[in-house]
């Protein structure tokens, strides 16, 4: 694809990324200069892609490194979660849940996009992360109640869980990725000052929000 825009001399780019690159943060909240060691492929490969983008040295191409994206459209790895849900099943939690797992919202991604071509594709990394997320266990409790569901959280402590996580992953019966299980106990907390000033961008929803924004939306999927 780089190699098409350059010859049709095409030199402005949004690029999305993933804060996946950071793998382990060392630091938090983690900001871009963070060093980049990822924990599987799918950060693996966002990082060679940042690579191969910035070797094109006439594009001007803004890279964004969001937080887990949720809202209206989003599924993945939280259709697992939200089919628990609505079954009224119990809801497993990696560790005690007091960490926070900070998320963005689709639409405000669509926003970062939308302030970088206004100020004409800046040639640097940015954030984006929600303001004030909540704790893990906050989080999930605020989607069942939402839900009307009859769910309740099961915290499963880390060193038990992230053991057998591991062995189902290298027998091929992944329940979740080691990029995914690896910090779901953690503090993740994107540093967005940068966005927030460079961009003029703000996060305009809350985790809760957009999350019980994709869980009605997996329902009416589930309708169709």
């Amino acid at each position: 694809m780089l190699l098409e825009m350059d010859k049709a001399h095409v030199s402005r780019m949004v690029f999305f990324s993933t804060d996946m690159t950071y793998g382990v943060p060392n630091t938090c909240p983690v900001a871009t200069d963070h060093p980049q060691k990822p924990l599987g492929p799918y950060g693996e490969g966002k990082v060679e892609a940042e690579r191969l983008i910035r070797g094109y040295s006439q594009l001007n191409a803004t890279i964004f490194r969001p937080r887990l994206i949720t809202g209206a459209g989003r599924l993945g790895i939280l259709e697992k979660l939200f089919k628990l849900i609505a079954l009224n099943l119990p809801v497993p939690m990696i560790g005690n849940g007091l960490n926070r797992y900070q998320m963005v919202s689709v639409e405000d991604c669509v926003q970062a996009a939308l302030r970088a071509g206004e100020k004409n594709f800046p040639r640097s990394a940015y954030n984006l992360g929600s303001s004030s997320p909540p704790t893990t266990k906050e989080l999930l409790k605020a989607i069942i109640k939402h839900a009307n569901s009859k769910s309740f959280v099961i915290p499963i402590p880390t060193q038990l869980i992230k053991p057998v996580l591991t062995g189902l992953d290298k027998l091929g019966l992944t329940l979740l990725y080691p990029e995914q299980f690896g910090i779901a106990d953690k503090n993740i907390l994107l540093d967005t000052q940068d966005t927030v000033g460079e961009l003029g961008w703000a996060p305009t929803k809350s985790d809760i929000e957009a999350m019980c924004e994709a869980f009605d939306n997996f329902l009416q999927l589930q309708k169709q």
